[in-house]
């Protein structure tokens, strides 16, 4: 069964200064969706994930997230 899932950061200002990375480790077609609670996501949009081993590195600047790495 495919299943996509749903990555929701913290809202921004709630996390000033902090540096997350997500990477998809799986081989499946599933993709990893990565956005904001209550806003729209890094870099203003929602990041998919979606080939093994695809990674993103956001960090927030208090007022949104910001993309700072990406592997896809």
């Amino acid at each position: 069964m495919d299943i996509d899932f749903k990555l929701f950061l913290a809202n921004a200002a709630e996390a000033v200064g902090r540096t997350i990375t997500i990477k998809k480790t799986d081989v499946s077609a599933n993709a990893v969706t990565v956005t904001e609670q209550g806003g729209s996501g890094p870099d203003l949009s929602s990041q998919a994930l979606s080939s093994q081993y695809s990674a993103i590195t956001v960090v927030s600047d208090g007022g949104q997230w910001w993309i700072v790495g990406k592997y896809l």
